[in-house]
């Protein structure tokens, strides 16, 4: 039991700069968490399962476009930082993306207006055209972000865009409640400030890598040539995420309106604020993937996947204890309902924190066009699932599909890629002893 704490000790020692990193990033966005479970909370009582539901359904909209036309890029900025680690390709890239964002901005609100004004009896039932529009103003920042987030953490600049989510978040807070309660602005208080904080997080990390590329920004299209052709190969994957993550909303306005929508997206919203532990990780992860082997990213990689499993699994546990009073206390009686969304949901939190915490192992190997089809079996197995359950068990349903959708195809693929680094693991340590 001694030489299992000591090795516990040493391991701990071991990590300790990357698991400050992830301690940093994580304790950003649990600031922005907790931010985000006030903003829930005031909304819930202000604007009710009707109000949540509008506001919800263009929320998703404006993710599901952004989803799409990010193309995946912020990925293969990673693995481009993995194998050039000379980072000579930064500038070009950053002038690629900001032409990439614009493009990709007006090409999607295009053609969601387009969707509004020829199936607006179908798709947008109760969600009004100036609510919709402006959410929309928020599109080009969401592309950058996934953009000017990937390049931050390669460069090792991770404390600027954890700084600016602290700010943005907070001055969304403020406008939101001078907006809603003071002014009585009702869903369009909570959209003005909800675009704020998203100007305001994306627009920092942009200026600071601006200026640490200022001088070496030519070449932005051909270096916007080689992301578009390597992206091409992974977007299927966001295709899958957005199928698995954002349709079952839609899906719930589609059959049981907007307020429906809101039941399913509150406990929603907490099962992926859990997710920020993994998230942190990968983004800290990210920053060491060019100073190292695969032997020893994977050393370090299966150590934090031990450590947030176990601490997120406990948490779930409790959680799971919690919910017929968290859930009501969060969102009002109003949201009783989604008690029993939310303990659903927690069966998949160990599940989705794995596959959270293996996806740096596809993009280092460039295992594009399978990480793709994996994600995209997994979406399409969700919006099938949610097809049959959501007309005849609405919010609960969509809560299975999810977990189901977790815990099959995605996991099997990333335990045999956990397998897989394990060997290649042994292979060089037994390889090194021979040397």
């Amino acid at each position: 039991m001694a030489s299992s704490f000591a090795a516990l000790a040493k391991a701990t020692r071991e990590h300790l700069p990357l698991l400050c990193d992830i301690a940093g990033t994580s304790g950003a966005r649990l600031y922005s968490t907790v931010l985000s479970l006030a903003t829930l909370m005031l909304t819930a009582r202000w604007l009710g399962p009707e109000g949540r539901g509008v506001v919800v359904v263009v929320i998703t909209w404006v993710t599901l476009v952004s989803g799409i036309a990010h193309l995946s890029i912020g990925q293969v900025l990673v693995h481009r930082a993995a194998n050039e680690p000379d980072q000579q390709w930064v500038g070009p890239a950053l002038a690629a993306v900001v032409l990439i964002t614009g493009v990709a901005s007006v090409a999607g609100c295009l053609v969601v207006a387009f969707c509004y004004v020829a199936f607006n009896a179908r798709l947008f039932v109760g969600i009004p055209a100036p609510a919709l529009a402006l959410g929309f103003v928020a599109l080009p920042f969401f592309i950058w972000e996934q953009y000017g987030s990937a390049l931050l953490s390669v460069l090792g600049m991770l404390r600027t865009y954890n700084g600016a989510q602290i700010i943005g978040r907070t001055l969304g807070l403020v406008i939101l409640i001078v907006g809603i309660k003071l002014i009585g602005l009702g869903v369009y208080g909570f959209l003005v400030a909800w675009v704020t904080a998203q100007v305001i997080i994306s627009s920092t990390g942009g200026t600071v890598l601006v200026r640490h590329s200022r001088g070496r920004l030519s070449g932005g299209l051909n270096a916007a040539g080689w992301l578009i052709r390597d992206s091409l190969k992974l977007h299927l994957n966001a295709i899958g995420v957005l199928l698995f993550s954002g349709v079952d909303i839609l899906m719930l306005q589609y059959f049981r309106g907007p307020a429906e929508a809101a039941i399913l997206q509150l406990p929603m919203q907490l099962f992926l604020a859990m997710l920020l532990v993994p998230q942190a990780a990968q983004l800290a992860l990210q920053g060491r993937v060019a100073a190292r082997t695969k032997a020893e990213f994977w050393r370090e990689h299966r150590a934090v996947i031990a450590y947030v499993l176990a601490g997120m699994t406990l948490i779930a546990g409790a959680l799971w204890l919690l919910a017929p009073w968290l859930v009501p206390l969060i969102g009002s009686q109003r949201f009783a309902d989604s008690t029993t969304v939310f303990r659903i949901l927690l069966f998949g939190v160990p599940c989705a924190c794995f596959n959270t915490l293996m996806g740096i192992q596809w993009i280092t190997r460039g295992y594009f066009y399978r990480v793709s089809l994996i994600t995209l079996a997994a979406g399409l197995l969700n919006c099938a699932l949610n097809f049959v359950l959501i007309p005849a068990y609405g919010a609960n349903g969509a809560a299975g599909a999810a977990v189901v959708g977790i815990c099959a195809v995605p996991l099997l693929a990333n335990g045999w890629m956990a397998c897989k680094a394990q060997r290649e693991f042994i292979r060089s340590k037994a390889s090194n002893v021979r040397g």
